[in-house]
């Protein structure tokens, strides 16, 4: 008898083993491309919020653009708290723990926040900008039933 328990339990903790391992592998990267798409819309709608607030978009170095949008600007108000973006060392990162991009567009020079993906590549197929949290959440687009996640 308690030799057929240990063979149970040892065969319950390979299927554990196995439904981890399949986990990591195949739901675990789309749960990060989701995560960091939701990461990126917050932060892209926060420099919008400091842009229609100060007339200019908060400052393009990583961690100037940080401290602004977590209070440290000419009016001390809070655009991000800590629990709605991942940072690493003053710097917004994305869940592989690079610095989110920030860039200029358009002449009025506006700022576009962008993650590179999983690759690490910025400006090939599987790059994460704010508009891409459509693409997870396309119930809560704007114009339907919700203003967003």
């Amino acid at each position: 008898m308690a030799r057929g328990c240990v063979k149970i339990i040892i065969g319950v903790c390979f299927l554990i083993l196995a439904i981890s391992v399949l986990f990591f592998i195949f739901v675990w990267p789309e749960e990060k491309k989701k995560a960091t798409a939701l990461l990126v819309y917050h932060v892209d709608k926060a420099a919008a919020a400091f842009n229609a607030d100060f007339g200019k978009p908060p400052p393009d170095d990583p961690a100037e653009f940080a401290a602004a949008l977590r209070g440290r600007n000419d009016r001390e108000k809070v655009y991000l708290r800590g629990k709605q973006v991942l940072s690493r060392e003053g710097r917004f990162t994305d869940y592989w723990r690079r610095d989110l991009l920030i860039e200029k567009n358009g002449p009025d020079g506006n700022l576009t926040v962008r993650s590179t993906g999983p690759d690490g590549i910025a400006g090939n197929g599987d790059d994460i900008g704010p508009a891409d949290i459509w693409l997870h959440y396309p119930e809560e687009k704007p114009g339907g039933n919700g203003e967003g996640p």
